[in-house]
């Protein structure tokens, strides 16, 4: 649009005629008129408004008179030097007018809604005092809204009718959108069989007094769920499932369900829990799938119900996984980020493959997750970088092979404040399953780290740290087999490894023994690095005393015999003579048979223990030599060592005295009188 400016009959202020190069300009300068009441023109200091040369076949040819006030031509100023309105550009299509009360609006309107929402008006109406959404629709909106089906949104008005109209919607092939409104529901399950992928979203909230939340049935692999951004909230104490999505049966013949192109969805930024925000109200499960695959949770919240009674569990599940019976197995879901308090099971999965948890707590749960696969075959499971407080057990894996547990915190307490019974992984017919990284605490005491039991074969539990107040870092079944216990840090000095009767179970440590590279040809350990010995002999031992002498015995060290090394001078009046091991409190582990062989001067006597003694853990070991002489044997060794210096443990002094024979050896020792020889020693 252009502007035409005129001055009367008066001639121009100046023979010279500004010529406006570009219509498009003067069409600009009418906008700039109609909205400021300025005039473009004039600030340029024409008194006429031309065409440009390349517009018309002259320089001087005037705008067309058709052009004059034609709202896309030239505008022509009034009397008050302002452009008519009728003359304005139409921009109805760019701007909205806000919603007006009292007003009258005519079927099509679009508006501005209080809300921010753009609307638009259902049939010719006049508005109210207040807005009412009811006459207006929303189809710049994202999906269906429950109140388009009459949802109140207060979380007062039981909008139950109105949220099962939009969810069955919606579950057509759409997105349910709940706009930010809080949706009471009273007792009323929400179920929906999919025809087509469904949405919901909104950042929403649902509430219900008791019963279960929702419910779906994905009916076709193309079914894609996406829940998003939503809370489900229970006022009732530790009833229902707050949500239940049920995937597509695939087939009726047991086999494995491998497609991975089934039933694929995701749970993201969703809050389940009790309306009250307080552990009296909850679900009684939180998540349940079911013959779900290709699936992911991520960022979930779900707050159970613990009951009257501090941990007693009303809520069952935070997460469950099941299959149909008639399905062998389910696969490939991942659940990250997320977090589940005070249920009996954090996540409980069984009969599925493939499911890798990542950044997840479970606190305050009986069992934090619970995997028991089917199929023993392929069974895959992770859980990393994770962290689970538990009663009963952390872990309670059965069947599982391919897994692995790393990096993650476990630790127990119990619900009557005594010592825990529990157990923080439990591993039952595992194959090649890994444990890595982990600590295990407990602030009341737990009985066992680890428990690999069944037939549980090629499984590792390496580098993990068991606090003090666990008594069994890891415990070996008697059906075990090929399994590896290494490198681990222990808190305590009473924490034993058990190693039943399983079959070459391999416990092993990183701590590398005193100076082994230098001990004899065949030699699992020896006293001391056998370069730093004196050439002179030690003093006597004394006739019926058992002489003590620290050795460090890494785990797993199989114990067959034990040797000592004489000095210059052979034994007089000799009757008998036995070697015995002890742990570091002096408790006797085993004995030779009496030994009445003949003992040159200067050598090596080997005598074998009556059974072999496999080492469950690093530990400080003493091994002992005892004879009855008028004058016992002197031995080789390190005279006026640091061992008189007093510290515990003592690493060599006297114990029993006035034995006999092997037989006589107390089961348990006195207090060592420290020596301050300190004799060679080595085991094999």
């Amino acid at each position: 649009m252009a502007i035409e400016i005129h001055s009367g009959d008066q001639a121009p202020a100046s023979p010279r005629v500004s010529i406006v190069k570009r219509r498009e300009l003067l069409r600009l300068g009418s906008l700039v008129t109609a909205l400021t009441g300025a005039c473009a023109a004039a600030a340029m200091g024409a008194d006429r408004a031309q065409a440009a040369p390349g517009d018309k076949t002259g320089a001087a040819t005037y705008i067309p008179m058709a052009e004059k006030a034609a709202p896309s031509g030239v505008a022509t100023l009034d009397a008050s030097a302002k452009i008519q309105s009728a003359q304005f550009p139409d921009l109805s299509a760019t701007y909205l007018p806000k919603w007006k009360a009292n007003t009258a609006y005519l079927a099509g309107v679009q508006v501005l809604a209080p809300t921010g929402e753009t609307v638009t008006a259902k049939s010719g109406f006049t508005s109210g005092v207040s807005y009412s959404s009811t006459d207006w629709t929303t189809p710049t909106r994202l999906g269906i809204s429950p109140k388009d089906h009459g949802a109140v949104g207060d979380g007062v008005t039981n909008d139950s009718v109105a949220m099962q109209a939009a969810l069955t919607a919606a579950a057509k092939g759409g997105v349910l959108n709940l706009s930010g409104a809080i949706y009471y529901i009273g007792n009323t399950p929400l179920v929906a069989t999919l025809s087509g992928p469904l949405t919901i979203t909104g950042g929403g909230v649902l509430v219900w007094s008791s019963g279960s939340g929702i419910q779906l049935n994905q009916n076709d692999a193309k079914h894609t769920v996406t829940i998003e951004g939503v809370s489900l909230y229970t006022r009732a104490a530790g009833a229902g499932v707050a949500l239940e999505i049920i995937g597509t049966i695939q087939n009726t013949t047991g086999a494995n369900l491998r497609p991975r192109t089934r039933s694929r969805g995701s749970i993201t930024r969703v809050n389940i829990g009790g309306d009250a925000g307080t552990a009296n109200d909850g679900w009684g499960k939180g998540i349940r799938l079911v013959d779900i695959m290709n699936f992911t949770i991520n960022q979930v919240h779900v707050d159970g119900y613990a009951g009257p009674k501090p941990y007693d569990y009303v809520s069952t599940h935070g997460i469950e996984m099941v299959t149909n019976p008639a399905n062998a197995q389910a696969v490939d879901v991942a659940i990250s980020q997320s977090y589940v308090f005070f249920t009996q099971y954090g996540l409980d999965v069984q009969g599925y493959e493939g499911v890798m948890v990542d950044q997840c707590i479970f606190i305050g749960v009986g069992t934090g997750f619970r995997f028991d696969a089917v199929d023993a075959g392929t069974p895959l499971v992770t859980f990393t970088n994770g962290q689970i407080a538990f009663i009963n057990r952390g872990f309670d894996f059965t069947r599982t092979n391919q897994g692995v547990i790393s990096d993650s915190l476990i630790y127990t307490y119990s619900s009557s404040g005594g010592t825990s019974t529990g157990t923080g992984v439990w591993l039952q017919d595992v194959t090649s399953t890994r444990i890595t990284g982990c600590t295990f605490v407990s602030n009341i005491g737990l009985l066992t780290g680890v428990s690999i039991s069944g037939a549980s074969i090629l499984n590792v539990v390496e580098a993990c740290t068991f606090y003090a107040t666990i008594t069994n870092p890891v415990n070996l079944s008697a059906l075990t087999s090929k399994n590896k216990v290494h490198n681990l840090i222990l808190g305590g000095t009473s924490q034993v490894i058990i190693n039943a009767a399983g079959v070459a179970n391999q416990i092993q440590s990183e701590a590398t023994p005193v100076q082994l590279q230098y001990a004899p040809t065949g030699a699992v350990a020896q006293t001391m690095d056998r370069r730093n010995l004196s050439t002179a002999s030690l003093a006597a031992i004394r006739s019926g005393t058992m002489l003590m002498t620290a050795v460090w015995l890494p785990a797993g060290t199989v114990v067959k015999s034990a040797t000592f090394v004489s000095g210059g001078t052979p034994a007089s009046g000799f009757i008998n003579r036995w070697f015995a091991l002890f742990d570091v409190n002096r408790n006797l582990l085993r004995t030779t048979a009496d030994n009445a062989t003949g003992w040159l001067p200067g050598t090596p006597l080997t005598i074998p223990f009556t059974a072999t003694y496999t080492v469950p853990t690093d530990r400080l070991c003493y091994v002992g030599i005892c004879e009855v002489a008028t004058i016992p044997t002197v031995l080789r060794g390190l005279s006026s060592s640091p061992n008189t210096l007093g510290l515990e443990p003592i690493l060599c002094g006297n114990g029993s005295a006035g034995l006999t024979n092997a037989a006589s050896t107390p089961p348990r020792g006195p207090a060592l009188t420290v020596s301050s020889n300190l004799p060679y020693a080595y085991i094999s």
